[in-house]
């Protein structure tokens, strides 16, 4: 008994040419113009954002790289004073217009004079002088403060009503003060860049190397 085969048409899996020109039609179809403003106007906004984000970025880096200049800055002066102070000897703290090279003790001054260690001893003309003034300004004098330099870059201001030098142990030996000379250095202030303000506190003791004999 032979089975009968069906003979399936491809008439019937053929498309007409008017479907088939539709079906390319929408397979070609393209964005409409509406479709392509809003992703323009997706683009733009997403970059200028992101370049505002990356302009700022950069811009709080120059200004954090500016002020930790500066602090380093101001931390290399704490450490001359306190170098030079370490090795030298005959604290005068206070007022320097009299007496400047006799050891002078004081609770709390604003200049602070004293014999570096090539000074030569009982020489009034010769003493390093260290000195901060009412502007705000650290300044730095090797001839007793007959000339003087300013040692802050600008962005520094100091602020002199918390700002000074405290000496105690200052006299000689010979007149019963057995304590050793000692200074006590306090900067305060701020830094001031691009209208940023960065308070600061620094303070730091020294103790006069050489055996107060």
């Amino acid at each position: 008994m032979q089975k009968k085969t069906k003979h399936i048409s491809k008439e019937k899996f053929s498309l007409s040419p008017k479907l088939w020109w539709t079906s390319i039609q929408q397979i070609a179809t393209g964005f409409t113009l509406i479709e392509v403003m809003i992703a323009v106007a997706l683009f733009t906004v997403i970059m200028t954002v992101g370049i505002g984000a990356v302009l700022n970025s950069n811009s709080n880096h120059k200004k954090t790289q500016t002020q930790r200049q500066v602090i380093d800055n101001l931390s290399f002066i704490m450490e001359d004073m306190s170098r030079n102070l370490r090795l030298g000897s005959a604290y005068h703290c206070g007022d320097v217009s009299v007496g400047i090279e006799d050891p002078l003790d004081c609770q709390f001054g604003q200049t602070l004079a004293f014999e570096s260690v090539t000074g030569v001893a009982g020489n009034a003309s010769d003493q390093v002088v260290y000195g901060i003034t009412s502007d705000g300004a650290i300044i730095k004098s090797t001839d007793s403060g007959a000339t003087a330099k300013n040692l802050t870059p600008p962005e520094v201001l100091i602020d002199p009503a918390r700002s000074g030098f405290s000496v105690t142990g200052a006299a000689p030996y010979a007149s019963g003060d057995r304590a050793q000379p000692r200074v006590i250095i306090r900067l305060s202030g701020k830094v001031v860049y691009r209208n940023i303000e960065s308070e600061f506190n620094l303070q730091t003791v020294v103790t006069q190397r050489l055996i107060d004999l």
